[in-house]
């Protein structure tokens, strides 16, 4: 059904989701003037020359999760805390580059529809898409369920094939999620959960390789400058 679905209702429907995905983060939204230009220039870049069915509007959202989700109508959050454990601009340019695959593919509109059924997807076209438990419901399930390992898998071949196009390798963001899925350990009490894009498609050896077979024919440019990733790392400070 999701191909039937018109560009304005998803947006429509996209602006409700974020009221509420900004309402169980308390609305902590990073706002820092530098960050914001850093993250507007990764964008843009990953971007450059690529047409997608929604505007891509990417925000940095105050979490100790380290998670990134694509939303329905195009909105990408990365959370503070995958910031935080970011080591290089490459390794955050491959997670958000993997969040625009999935807007370009849609994949959070078809979640939305999977978890609510076909009468919820009508009942949201005809009726009132901004309040009810309904929406609160898919909201939450947005954030804690991951998408299928087609979607995954799909969304790592997009982010591959943008980064060789600007000259970057594609395999940092598997050394990131590797290194996140490494210090999950339930007994030693962790302060965070292995994210839902982990849990249920893990960064195997396999998918790795694959990650790493996507060599760019020539090195290209840094997407970000020292001080821009400086920047970046600390859009959420606030002294």
């Amino acid at each position: 059904m999701t191909p039937l679905i018109p560009s304005s209702y998803e947006r429509h429907l996209g602006k409700a989701v974020d009221n509420q995905v900004r309402a169980i983060f308390s609305g902590k939204i990073c706002e820092k003037a530098q960050g914001l230009a850093a993250i507007k220039t990764l964008t843009e870049r990953l971007g450059k020359n690529r047409d997608f069915p929604l505007d891509v509007d990417v925000a940095v959202i105050e979490s100790k999760v380290p998670n990134a989700i694509a939303l329905p109508g195009g909105r990408i959050y990365l959370f503070s805390a995958l910031l935080d454990k970011a080591e290089s601009t490459d390794e955050i340019a491959g997670v958000l580059a993997h969040e625009m695959g999935h807007v370009a593919h849609r994949d959070g509109l078809r979640k939305m529809i999977q978890a609510g059924g076909t009468s919820y997807l009508l009942g949201l076209l005809f009726g009132d898409v901004t309040g009810g438990g309904a929406i609160v419901f898919v909201s939450r399930y947005l954030i804690d369920s991951a998408y299928s390992r087609e979607a995954e898998a799909a969304a790592d071949d997009f982010a591959a094939y943008r980064m060789s196009a600007l000259g970057r390798p594609a395999h940092p963001m598997g050394l990131l999620l590797k290194r996140i899925e490494g210090k999950d350990d339930v007994k030693g009490g962790n302060d965070f959960n292995v994210p839902a894009f982990l849990s249920t498609h893990p960064v195997t050896d396999q998918r790795l390789k694959a990650l790493e077979k996507q060599v760019p024919s020539q090195q290209g440019e840094p997407l970000l400058s020292q001080e821009e990733w400086r920047a970046l790392k600390e859009i959420c400070k606030t002294t």
